[in-house]
């Protein structure tokens, strides 16, 4: 099973890779976008976005309620039924085609949700085992796509919330060593960012400087993800063309904002530019955002790293830093990364430890678990102020997009 998700993963990325490549260039997004005119990168971006949506809506109607992360982790805690593999592929189907098409989406939401798939479908009619085989299943797609095995078990331990069963647990660990162990072995997997060159007093220094931006940004994100629906006062429906046209609208003007932000945030650690920043923070939050509520299926674990990280790095070079310092804003953006997926997954360990596992470079970790601890820290204030302010609290549930 194992084994069967890492594939998938790798299977995934590098065919929508391909397609990306053969019709503008670059298998990178954010170079083939910027290869094409903007009459053609509308022209795709605009059907690939149409396109998800169709298959998208087919997929959920067929499935009624057995599809998305949020069931999947009922279904892992014995609290709902199986999901469908059938249903599970059309949806990561909707994914890809967003992927191959240059949106601003997180693709790697599909991977972990039809991971967790197969091991509902290797469990079979077999309830006992399922919730287990689920747990195994998403912890080796999570491996695998994000080479971070230890996250892999962080996740569908306390996000996907299956500590209470043993059981689960270990067949998240024989999951997450098998889904790595085959990305690594027989894939070709590596890691996923560049790690750090020195770290030292300037490095700290910036760090400290860019969490806090990063932090506000994170939040920001995450607001708008559950608010952006209400925007129209009109209804849903009408909402769903405005989150549409700036899905297209924004991606077509500003290449760089394509993708899920890990090829943006590759470029940002050697050739950080005040643009690129820009352009991860403020257009890839917008877009992702739009492009979700639209009706494509996609994650925001890859965006928030992105959204977190251009935040930090946009306010020191605000603040005077040269880009020629770019170690030192890398880090920055390191550290910066680890507040993001705290708070956008409510998860300050998964926060503090899969930046390390994402760059192979343990020695950031003191710094991420810091950074985790204060963004943590100030998304309960968050909340608590959102309480008074509205009678309500923010929900602590697994979302379709935590992937």
């Amino acid at each position: 099973m194992g084994v069967a998700a890492a594939c998938f993963a790798a299977a995934f990325r590098r065919s929508a890779f391909w397609v990306t490549e053969h019709v503008a260039g670059s298998s990178d997004p954010t170079v083939a976008a910027s290869n094409l005119a903007v009459a053609e990168r509308l022209a795709i971006i605009g059907g690939a976005l149409v396109l998800a949506w169709l298959l998208a809506r087919t997929s959920m109607r067929l499935a009624r309620s057995r599809l998305g992360l949020a069931q999947l982790a009922a279904a892992a805690r014995g609290e709902g039924a199986a999901p469908s593999l059938g249903c599970t592929l059309l949806h990561s189907g909707s994914t890809w085609i967003a992927t191959a098409g240059m949106l601003s989406i997180g693709r790697e939401s599909a991977i972990i949700e039809t991971g967790g798939a197969i091991g509902a479908a290797v469990a079979g009619s077999d309830a006992p085992r399922r919730p287990s085989l689920i747990a195994a299943g998403v912890a080796a797609a999570f491996a695998a796509a994000y080479h971070a095995p230890l996250s892999a078990v962080v996740y569908v331990e306390g996000h996907i919330g299956i500590r209470d069963s043993r059981r689960s647990l270990i067949y998240g660990l024989i999951g997450a060593a098998s889904g790595y162990t085959t990305a690594e072995l027989a894939l070709g997997g590596e890691a996923v960012l560049p790690g750090l060159e020195r770290l030292d007093g300037s490095v700290v220094g910036f760090a400290a400087l860019g969490v806090v931006p990063a932090i506000v940004a994170s939040l920001l994100f995450r607001w708008l993800r559950e608010r952006f629906p209400r925007v129209d006062s009109g209804g849903i429906a009408r909402a769903h063309w405005v989150a549409a046209a700036l899905a297209v609208g924004l991606v077509g003007a500003f290449p760089k904002a394509t993708g899920n932000g890990l090829e943006a945030l590759r470029s940002a650690a050697t050739s950080p530019t005040m643009q690129l920043v820009l352009a991860m923070v403020v257009v890839k939050m917008i877009a992702t955002v739009a492009t979700l509520r639209s009706g494509v299926p996609g994650g925001v674990f890859s965006p928030s790293l992105a959204v977190g990280a251009g935040a930090a790095m946009a306010a020191l070079l605000v603040c005077g830093a040269s880009p020629s310092r770019a170690g030192e804003l890398w880090g920055a953006a390191l550290v910066a990364m680890a507040a993001a997926i705290t708070i956008s997954l409510r998860s300050p360990l998964l926060g503090a430890l899969v930046v390390a596992e994402l760059c192979g470079d343990p020695k950031v970790l003191p710094l991420t678990i810091v950074a985790a601890v204060v963004a943590s820290v100030a998304d309960h204030g968050f909340v608590a102020a959102a309480k008074r302010l509205a009678g309500k609290g923010v929900p602590a549930v697994v979302d379709d997009a935590d992937g």
